[in-house]
């Protein structure tokens, strides 16, 4: 089902965005790694409001999780 590919987006965005906080702001792999959380934080919450009931009723907690920064380091922003 598509709900779940919407769903790995967010947490990838969220997971992504865990490790960007985690590193020291001059590491060069950030850049990279904020370019593919910001694709998977767009292309998640696109989808998170939704008609059908298989994915909204789970995606909103994944959303939440990604856009409060829940559990980071320090603050992210896309």
């Amino acid at each position: 089902m598509q709900s779940h590919f919407h769903g790995l987006n967010l947490s990838r965005a969220w997971m992504l965005e865990g490790i960007i906080s985690g590193l020291p702001n001059d590491d060069q792999r950030i850049e990279t790694l904020r370019c593919a959380a910001v694709h998977h934080r767009r292309s998640g919450l696109a989808d998170v409001i939704s008609e059908h009931y298989a994915a909204s009723h789970w995606l909103g907690t994944f959303a939440v999780y990604l856009i409060t920064n829940r559990g980071l380091q320090k603050q992210y922003v896309s």
